[in-house]
Order: structure tokens, then sequence, then C-alpha cells
């Protein structure tokens, strides 16, 4: 039985209205497709607490890429640029209610996991958070998901795991997670009805 529910960040709990690319491209114009391509290599091991870190490595290529702004004005104008689902938000609150433990699950550099603790305060709207730059392992690797339910001290078969990417639900049920793939758009009412 289901005694806890981790739900994913970007487009499950908060969207970037708009999206990567559109706010990417005010920026890097017809290059904002490669931009993105080359900071989610960049960032992955900031995604997993190592150094240097998220900042020196979207600095590094606002410099190789000659984007007209800094790398402050990106972080500030496009990372932080999230907006809460408020559907979303509310079904944590009633399964909190319900007696769920619902915790956050999220691949993050240290930056915005920061940003999400402090200004979005999910800290109070959460149990606990799981970010991957915290817990040292990033989905889709099962180290993540062991290191998630070893921290909750319950079975894997106990938490359930909502994501929109259908590698990470795959590499949660291989560990033994009840996992469901959801995101912004689909009917909230498929995801309440899961717990």
């Amino acid at each position: 039985m289901v005694r806890h529910v981790l739900l994913d960040a970007d487009d499950v709990l908060q969207v970037l209205p708009g999206g990567w690319l559109a706010a990417l491209e005010v920026y890097c114009g017809k290059r904002a497709d490669e931009f993105l391509t080359a900071i989610n290599m960049a960032e992955q091991p900031s995604m997993r607490g190592d150094e240097p870190g998220f900042f020196p490595a979207l600095k590094a290529l606002v410099t190789e890429y000659k984007v007209p702004a800094s790398a402050f004005e990106l972080l500030v104008n496009v990372w932080h640029r999230i907006e809460v689902l408020p559907h979303t938000a509310d079904l944590v609150a009633e399964l909190r209610g319900r007696g769920y433990g619902v915790h956050l699950a999220t691949n993050q550099p240290p930056e915005r996991a920061a940003y999400m603790r402090e200004k979005l305060k999910y800290d109070k709207l959460f149990d606990s958070s799981f970010y991957s730059c915290a817990v040292g392992a990033a989905k889709p690797d099962p180290a993540y998901f062991r290191k998630v339910v070893a921290t909750l001290g319950v079975e894997p078969g106990e938490v359930g795991f909502v994501d929109d990417l259908a590698v990470n639900v795959a590499a949660a049920r291989e560990v033994g997670l009840v996992a469901h793939q959801w995101q912004y758009g689909d009917d909230v009412d498929v995801l309440r009805a899961l717990f």
C-alpha cells in the first residue's frame, strides 16, 4: 500500500510559461535550441551536486554563445520564471490531509533548488524535498530512488511516484516504486484517482 507520494517539479508541480525554447529565444535567437541542448549537458554535474555548479556552466555558455545578457539575467528571467500550478499544489495539500507523506522529487541544480525552497516556499508545501543536487544522484539513476526510499525508511512499494518523463517513471518502477507518468495539461482528476 502506498504511504508516501513523490511528485516531480517541472511540468508536474510547476511550469515555465511558454516553455524553455521560447524563453531562451529572447536571448539566443535562432541558436536557442542549440543553447538549450548545451546547457542541459553542462548542468548535469550540478544536478548531482558536483562542482563547479550550474551558474559557472551557464556563465561559460553565455560567453561562448555571445548572449547579449548576463548569466544572472538568464538565471532570473528563465530558470527562476516558474509558475506553480494551483491544481497540483492543491492536490499536495489534499493528499497530506488524507494522511500521505507527500514529497518533492526533482532534478535541480543548487541555485534553482534554493530559489524553489526560499521563494516558492516548497518546504512548507511538502513534508520533505529531494532535490537531486542534495541527494547526490539524479533521475533516472536508480541510486536516486534508492536514496529517497532509504531516507523515508519504507519499502519501495510503499512509495508512489509521479513524473512527466517516461524514462524516470521506468527507472522508479525498476526500483519497485509505484510510478505513474503525468504532466501539466493532463486531467488532474486522473492524478487524484491514482491515490
